[in-house]
């Protein structure tokens, strides 16, 4: 018997409106109960529940569930097979790879209703596929997690981690390269702690940490400056 072959499905012809100004991109597979921003890409079988809040300019990959009381900011990619639950929030420009399992409830068991927890994903951190991420948590803004990464404990902006569970392995940039010890500047001592400055080997921006506290030379000059005279 001869295999019948069916024509793969197109995104519509023309985007659909789900606002009084929003023009979105939606699978006919898709089921999208809440309004998106404008420019929003959403793919087959993901679904979008009414009272999820989803940004402008965002790529929804196929079987992504977003529950109701979910946000997802603006210039978001989550990639295929991502569930995004209640009081899970994702601020603008995050990076969310395959698999990636959210929770929201720290102690589970059914039958009980229990308050559903934070989580906040700051502006440009990345998460790595197949990487857990328990409740609760503050994954801070650049911060880079590994793949198959379990997170039990908030993470410090601009930070590399992974493992199970997850360690720091060292620092990344705004563009995701991991930073290098920049050899040509001395560490100096602020306030009786030592500072070391690193630099991305792809964009050359400069950082350097104070405090435990990474910071980009770019953004806060004038307060590397007042450091450097303490």
């Amino acid at each position: 018997m001869e295999k019948e072959y069916y024509p793969r499905q197109r995104l519509i012809d023309e985007p659909r409106s789900y606002g009084p100004i929003s023009i979105v991109s939606v699978h006919p597979l898709a089921v999208v109960e809440s309004v998106i921003g404008d420019k929003t890409r959403v793919w087959a079988w993901a679904h979008i529940m009414e009272g999820a809040e989803v940004g402008k300019n965002c790529n929804i990959g196929e079987h992504v569930f977003i529950e109701k009381g979910a946000a997802v900011g603006d210039n978001c990619i989550l990639k295929n097979g991502v569930c995004v639950w209640e009081n899970i929030i994702l601020e603008n420009n995050v990076f969310i790879a395959s698999g990636v399992v959210f929770t929201n409830e720290k102690y589970t068991r059914s039958g009980y209703r229990r308050e559903h927890l934070v989580t906040r994903i700051r502006k440009g951190a990345t998460i790595g596929a197949g990487s857990v991420i328990l409740p609760g948590l503050e994954i801070g803004e650049y911060a880079t997690i590994g793949a198959g990464s379990v997170v039990t404990k908030s993470v410090r902006p601009y930070a590399l981690v992974y493992g199970n569970p997850t360690e720091q392995h060292g620092w990344v940039c705004k563009c995701g390269v991991v930073l290098l010890i920049n050899d040509l500047e001395k560490p100096y001592k602020a306030k009786g702690e030592y500072a070391s400055f690193y630099i991305c080997p792809e964009c050359q921006k400069q950082y350097e940490t104070i405090f435990d506290k990474m910071v980009c030379l770019l953004d806060d000059p004038d307060i590397i400056l007042v450091e450097r005279k303490l």
